[in-house]
């Protein structure tokens, strides 16, 4: 299955519906996707800011989905790690972009050529109109797939 196909069926899946995320732009081409999370009654906390575990999932899938876009079936490509830096809470709608550059494409290519595993970190703001909410940082792992014939 394509991202592009992928992309268009998460904006249904019943986790980021229920949870307020939604994909609010993505250009494929130039690998960049913006991930809306607005606050509800089922995604808020006691205090009716945003719930950790629903600023952490809105920024979960994306970095993988930007990598295995460009690289293709040929390689293996999962979340390894992740953290999360909670700077404020909000009640607000909140954003978070994600973009991988072509240059660590290239990077990643470089250091998996060979069949190894390489672990490039990416980091996101989340982040509302006026504040800086969470920073996110994520680990990948990517591999090379390496044909034995």
């Amino acid at each position: 299955m394509q991202v592009k196909h992928v992309l268009k069926f998460l904006s249904f899946w019943p986790p980021y519906l229920a949870s307020g995320i939604s994909i609010n732009e993505y250009d494929l081409d130039n690998n960049f996707i913006k991930i809306r999370l607005k606050t509800s009654r089922l995604n808020s906390n006691i205090f009716g800011t945003h719930y950790g575990g629903s600023l952490y999932s809105m920024c979960d899938p994306w970095f993988v989905f930007l990598i295995v876009n460009r690289l293709g079936k040929g390689y293996l490509v999962w979340d390894a790690a992740a953290s999360i830096n909670f700077i404020k809470a909000s009640k607000k709608p909140v954003f978070a972009d994600f973009k991988i550059s072509p240059e660590e494409i290239l990077k990643i290519k470089e250091a998996t050529e060979k069949g190894d595993a390489y672990r490039p970190v990416f980091k996101t703001t989340i982040y509302s109109e006026d504040s800086i909410i969470a920073r996110v940082s994520k680990t990948v792992y990517v591999k090379k797939k390496i044909s034995d014939k």
